[in-house]
């Protein structure tokens, strides 16, 4: 569900556009804007710098194409929200929390932090470049052709994007090794809870039926001991394995 209020603006700007025209639908790419930052409150989802960045511009853009009755300013919204996220993207390189596509994706992938840098360079061209690619639309094509572009970049633009990024990796042969694997020395946790060398303990191997050694006392007997009474727990079994 989340996926679908994702894109809820775009598929209202378009789905009223085929019936009115863009003034209707920018004011349409507003409302929902709006209630899409509803939405993602009350369902208590993150909302991202991302989202609040296009929510804002959309608003902005939207309010001017209205009052000003000019339909420039919302064909200008998605040039601003690529370039923006371009420079964002760069300049996580250098400022804030990190690399912006390495901590997208680095739970995923390991890569060096050369390969990171060449990813974040090329997201943050492609976003550039898409922003160059809608003015050339907006004004090279008719209204009908750049509200269609705008449909279909909305969903290919981020999809040649990992494929791109997908198809570099595995050009430059990072992408068979670059998922996680458990660090050198370690144990896979099936390894782990069997024990060294991934053999069962063999504490743990005895069976109530075996022949306990001299000097101890099988669970049997243990069981039907002096009085009856229950051994205390853990005393004829560890209570949880020791270390190998």
């Amino acid at each position: 569900m989340k996926q679908l209020v994702d894109f809820l603006p775009v598929f209202a700007f378009v789905g009223v556009y085929v019936f009115t025209d863009i003034f209707v639908a920018t004011a349409a790419l507003m409302a929902t804007a709006v209630l899409q930052f509803v939405i993602f409150r009350i369902k208590g989802w993150p909302v991202s710098r991302q989202m609040s960045v296009v929510i804002w511009v959309a608003l902005i853009s939207g309010g001017l194409t209205l009052v000003l009755q000019d339909k420039t300013f919302i064909q200008w919204k998605p040039t601003i929200v690529y370039w923006i996220m371009g420079v964002a993207i760069i300049g996580s390189r250098y400022v804030g929390r990190g690399d912006y596509i390495q901590r997208a994706m680095g739970k995923m992938l390991v890569l060096p932090d050369s390969t990171w840098t060449r990813l974040t360079f090329g997201w943050g061209a492609a976003m550039v470049v898409a922003g160059v690619a809608n003015l050339a639309v907006a004004y090279g094509f008719s209204e009908q052709g750049w509200v269609a572009y705008k449909f279909v970049s909305a969903f290919g633009i981020p999809l040649l994007l990992t494929l791109g990024s997908v198809g570099y990796l595995a050009a430059t042969n990072q992408l068979a090794g670059s998922m996680e694997e458990p660090s050198a020395g370690g144990t896979s946790p099936i390894a782990d809870a069997q024990g060294s060398g991934g053999e069962i303990p063999r504490r743990w191997q005895r069976t109530s039926m075996e022949e306990p050694s001299a000097g101890e006392a099988s669970p049997t007997a243990d069981a039907q001991g002096s009085g009856g009474e229950l051994p205390v727990p853990g005393s004829a079994f560890p209570s949880k394995p020791e270390g190998p």
